[in-house]
């Protein structure tokens, strides 16, 4: 509030500070000075990638439904072929 109405409850000096230069050295001497500054960039460590050494292995999925002939069994335990022998089967009233 007091901002915005311009009350305020001291006054403070600001004073501006300037660095003193001297006026000895010619500026053709300043420029070549930065100049001569050199930045060297720091050596970088790169690391190799790391392989794993692990076996890969396919996870078996469904291969229990292939026979060691290679025959794929989709019905298991005697289960209904159709849906008329599912509805029709002992087991339809569960």
């Amino acid at each position: 509030d007091f901002v915005s109405k311009g009350i305020s409850g001291r006054k403070v000096d600001l004073e501006e500070i300037h660095d003193p230069q001297s006026s000895d050295t010619p500026i053709e001497e300043q420029e070549q000075d930065a100049q001569e500054v050199v930045t060297e960039n720091p050596t970088q460590v790169t690391q190799e990638l790391r392989r794993s050494n692990r076996i890969r292995q396919e996870p078996e999925r469904y291969g229990y439904f292939i026979s060691e002939q290679g025959d794929v069994l989709l019905m298991d335990q005697d289960e209904p072929v159709t849906y008329q022998e599912a509805i029709t089967g002992p087991e339809s009233e569960k």
